[in-house]
């Protein structure tokens, strides 16, 4: 848990405070409109990742709710799309969020010019609880994953997943059309 709380990006950090400062610059109700997110993102993620190693789907998105708007205004040819049918299942808190992070970063942010969109997705085959996040950016090799370097968001969100909950994580990318990562939960996790 503490590797956890270490772990949330100081990229997005740091960024977040930059965005702050500029528009304390050109536009002070928006500055302190994001001030107020990004101190109820800060409080509802350390608190919750400290003392509950899980929660619902549903508290998960609403925090992922509160980084993607931070991120919307950082990026404004970013766009995110929910397509939230389940909510009421246990997950390992901040799972969502290095996936989307990567989505950003790794995906619509390499495009460069154009608009991207990262969609976030949860419904239920009748077995399993299905997670997805995929993005419309420029997509990767996946041989370049087994290139020696730790990646740590991603490992982190596997093992969290395996060992917390049996779930697990799959991710499938395609060169110039997207990143797809689909998580699956086993059914007996619902409850929130």
């Amino acid at each position: 848990l503490k590797a956890m709380i270490a772990q949330i990006e100081p990229h997005f950090i740091f960024n977040t405070l930059g965005t702050i400062d500029s528009l304390c610059v050109d536009d002070t109700e928006r500055a302190r409109e994001v001030i107020g997110m990004f101190s109820d993102y800060l409080r509802a993620n350390y608190h919750s990742i400290a003392l509950h190693p899980m929660c619902s789907m549903g508290q998960e998105i609403e925090k992922l709710k509160t980084y993607t708007q931070i991120e919307q205004i950082r990026f404004n040819r970013l766009n995110v799309c929910y397509d939230v049918q389940e909510t009421e299942f246990m997950i390992p808190s901040f799972t969502l969020q290095p996936l989307v992070e990567n989505a950003i970063k790794h995906g619509i942010c390499a495009k460069k010019k154009s608009a991207g969109t990262v969609t976030i997705r949860t419904y239920s085959d009748g077995k399993d609880y299905i997670i997805s996040v995929s993005d419309d950016g420029v997509g990767f090799d996946k041989a370049a994953m087994q290139d020696g370097k730790v990646h740590v968001g991603i490992q982190n969100v596997e093992q969290r997943l395996s060992i917390l909950c049996g779930g697990s994580l799959v991710i499938d990318s395609e060169i110039g059309k997207g990143t797809t990562c689909t998580i699956r939960v086993p059914g007996e996790h619902r409850g929130a």
